[in-house]
């Protein structure tokens, strides 16, 4: 079976786009990143993507960006940046948008988990 981490020479073409589309999202994480941008940066059609990318990594090309994006999240909310600071960083346009996504990926019993405050969230151990 294909691994993103296979050597060079047993590239399969399915195998190169898809490492190109993870290497595109994880050098533009800080960004806003749509399918579009990806498949202009890879070359090939969406349809053709969105199936390898699914059958290689076992995640759809959005679960990936935002499982991506939460993880650095984690780190930077734990490294006591503010939650508004964390989700501009990784390239949410929406406050909201952000805690929805973080809340489904991260439950209580992971490192990182959010709670309510006064209105706010806050990362706690």
């Amino acid at each position: 079976t294909d691994t993103v981490n296979s050597d060079q020479n047993t590239l399969t073409p399915a195998l190169l786009q898809t490492k190109k589309a993870m290497h595109f999202i994880m050098s533009n994480l800080q960004n806003k990143i749509t399918i579009n941008d990806i498949v202009a940066a890879v070359n090939v059609s969406s349809a053709h993507l969105s199936r390898n990318f699914k059958q290689i990594t076992g995640k759809t090309i959005v679960e990936f960006i935002n499982t991506t994006k939460c993880e650095l999240a984690q780190s930077l909310l734990l490294s006591g940046l503010s939650v508004t600071e964390v989700s501009n960083r990784v390239g949410f346009n929406s406050y909201a948008h952000f805690i929805k996504i973080f809340k489904k990926l991260f439950t209580r019993n992971q490192s990182c988990i959010i709670m309510y405050s006064k209105g706010d969230c806050v990362a706690a151990q």
